[in-house]
Formats: structure tokens, C-alpha cells, sequence
């Protein structure tokens, strides 16, 4: 039999409740079951289950217990999750990531603008200290014909 320590379970009692909804559990330290409303949930906890599955044992034998109780979820009904459930946290996550997808766009947009106006300020200031540099290496340039036409004058009188 699976693991009980720790679990409990859901069981959905409607065929009992049809019939008067009166359980009693036998084992020594369990109550006896109350009426049960039709259509009510009741939880079994891990002593219920292992007397379920031991009175399967008699019944059916070992191995279909053990599919039966294996058939049983491991939490309880009200933890499972409904085809409409599901949709609706589809709808909410397909929503969220819409949203996030926006955000992501326009925050991408805001730094692709703050970086296209950073390079063209680069541009501009690159293209300033260009200019400066090439005013000052054609001054030099300048400068050193000057003095080489100087010096040559100078040589040939």
C-alpha cells in the first residue's frame, strides 16, 4: 500500500449520504463518522485510509486495494483543480505576461532612445576635439614648413 504518514485525503461520499450518510470506523482511537449531507466532502485521515484499505484487503484482495486506494488522490477534493480553475489561471498568466511583455517593450524603448542620445552626444563631442586636433597638427604642421623654409632661405644666402 503507498505511503499514508503525513497525507490526507479527500472522500467524496455521495453514495453513502444517498443511503443515510452513517460511517463508523472500528479500530481502536477512531470516532465514529457522523452524518454526512449529500454531495459533502469529508476528509479521511491516515488511520481512515488504512482501514478503508485493510477492509478492501477483505474484500478484494490485496492488489485491488492497492488500485483502488492508488486511485485515491493524496490531498483532498477541494485541492484538486477544475478544468474552469485552470482557465481562469491560464487567462490570469496569459494576462500577466501581456502586461510584463509591455512593460518589457516600452523600458527596452526608453533605454534604446537614452542610448541612441548618448552616442549621438559622443558624436558630437568626438567630432569637436577631431576638429580641435586637426587645427592643432595643421597649425604644427604649418609651423615646422615655416621654420624648414626659414632654415633653407637662411642655408642658401
Amino acid at each position: 500500500m503507498p505511503t499514508l504518514a503525513g497525507r490526507s485525503t479527500a472522500v467524496h461520499t455521495a453514495a453513502t449520504a444517498e443511503r443515510g450518510g452513517v460511517g463508523e470506523a472500528t479500530q481502536a482511537g477512531l470516532r465514529t463518522l457522523t452524518r454526512i449531507p449529500k454531495g459533502r466532502i469529508v476528509v479521511a485521515s491516515d488511520a481512515r485510509r488504512r482501514l478503508l484499505y485493510d477492509r478492501l484487503v477483505g474484500a478484494m484482495g490485496e492488489d485491488a486495494a492497492e488500485v483502488l486506494m492508488e486511485h485515491l488522490p493524496p490531498a483532498g477534493w477541494s485541492d484538486l483543480a477544475t478544468r474552469s480553475d485552470v482557465a481562469h489561471e491560464g487567462a490570469l498568466l496569459r494576462a500577466e505576461m501581456a502586461q510584463q511583455g509591455s512593460d518589457l517593450r516600452a523600458e527596452m524603448g526608453q533605454q534604446g532612445a537614452d542610448l541612441r542620445a548618448d552616442i549621438a552626444k559622443l558624436g558630437g563631442e568626438l567630432r569637436t576635439e577631431m576638429a580641435t586636433q586637426t587645427r592643432t597638427l595643421m597649425l604644427a604642421m604649418v609651423t615646422t614648413m615655416a621654420a624648414a623654409v626659414g632654415a633653407a632661405v637662411g642655408i642658401v644666402h
